[in-house]
């Protein structure tokens, strides 16, 4: 028998995007899915299409007052029964052979995650141009998850969203890994505590998942205070909590701070961002960002 793969969908508000999402998670060429949908109080019909999918036996459907895309995924994650767990966002697009190709690699290599590429694509008139680099790996050996990050960090390329990889689920739950609650970029604290970890990791260079850009999405308002302000508190977040590691890890404080540092240039708006002197030491990032959020977007 395969081993059971659970997809993991928050869904909040996605209407006119959820039927194509559930779509190319339903047609996988692998069959042995658990695709629970987390509706997080939607206030449109977002609940009532996914709940046209339950037909299927392997779709399951909850509902929660509006609690965060955190919340959402955190109670999917205690509710998946499957060997491998999958985020997956309900307006983004899967190709149809993801999922069996992913699983020949994790069994094959006893892998307790995989990563694979991405491309953005848009249905509305968005400059995502920029993007196109962040989502492309190149084919890795098996490493250590620490190696894996120093490995992307060194070539440009580290990427936080949770929709890039397939992990096992026994790696969050053993190691009680969840999201952080209420905040944006709830992906960069979950995907460094997943990857430090796990003991055998690859990545593919195979494009598996599409990423949509759209208006109002969290995607593609990352260009504000709020979200400016949120970059700042993962990054209180990095600062605080090493501490939790074994002790003689310094390596992880290093990392920590070197995914800051990719955080804040990747993510934080351009008007911020412009003349910074990023050669500083980074505890004065901290010093002096808050100070230009406030002067550039107060």
């Amino acid at each position: 028998m395969p081993p059971l793969v659970s997809v993991l969908i928050p869904a909040y508000n996605v209407a006119p995007y959820i039927r194509e999402a559930v779509d190319s998670i339903i047609n996988q060429t692998y069959k042995n899915l658990e695709i629970i949908i987390t509706n997080d109080g939607s206030t449109d019909d977002t609940l009532e299409i996914a709940q046209e999918y339950t037909s299927d036996s392997r779709v399951k459907v909850f509902s929660q007052e509006n609690q965060g895309l955190s919340s959402a995924r955190n109670n999917a994650i205690a509710l998946a029964c499957g060997e491998y767990i999958y985020h997956f966002d309900s307006d983004d697009v899967l190709e149809p052979t993801t999922i069996e190709e992913c699983v020949e690699h994790l069994v094959k290599d006893d892998l307790d995650i995989i990563g694979f590429s991405g491309a953005p694509f848009s249905d509305d008139d968005i400059d995502f141009k920029f993007k196109t680099d962040r989502y492309q790996r190149e084919n890795t050996p098996i490493m250590s998850g620490q190696n894996f990050i120093e490995t992307y960090i060194k070539s440009k390329t580290y990427a936080t969203s949770v929709c890039l990889y397939i992990s096992k689920k026994s790696i969050v739950t053993d190691n009680n890994i969840q999201f952080i609650d209420r905040i944006p970029h709830q992906d960069e604290t979950y995907t460094f505590d997943l990857f430090y970890h796990a003991k055998r990791v690859k990545c593919l260079s195979d494009i598996y998942f599409k990423r949509r850009y759209r208006s109002g999405s969290v995607m593609t308002s990352k260009k504000s205070e709020v979200n400016a302000k949120a970059l700042l508190k993962v990054n209180a977040y990095f600062e605080q909590h090493y501490d939790h590691y074994p002790p003689g890890q310094h390596q992880i404080k290093k990392l920590h701070r070197r995914i800051s540092q990719v955080i804040m240039k990747n993510n934080l708006p351009y008007s911020v961002m412009e003349g910074f002197d990023f050669s500083i030491p980074f505890k004065y990032w901290l010093k002096y960002l808050p100070k230009r959020i406030i002067a550039k977007l107060g």
